[in-house]
């Protein structure tokens, strides 16, 4: 995690980096991440379960969505981000 963290906190654009905040990370051991990442390609379902749970700490109104943005380099990331909202 803190390695994953390091690399985020380092990447540059030009000026431009990424802000500092939370890093959402599988708490699945390295195999069965792989195994649904790179065998099953879904590696979405992570994603939209992580999402949700996120959102589930906010008071349950609907007409706040605590998301702002997302990235990705997936169709699987377009994915989960429109499946949570």
């Amino acid at each position: 995690a803190n390695t994953t963290r390091w690399y985020l906190n380092g990447l540059r654009q030009g000026r431009a980096a990424l802000p500092i905040g939370p890093v959402i990370m599988s708490p699945d051991r390295l195999v069965t991440s792989l195994t649904r990442e790179v065998i099953y390609r879904r590696p979405h379902e992570f994603k939209i379960a992580a999402l949700k749970d996120i959102w589930g700490l906010f008071p349950d109104d609907q007409s706040h969505n605590p998301f702002y943005a997302g990235f990705g380099n997936r169709h699987t990331d377009v994915v989960s981000y429109r499946a949570v909202g």
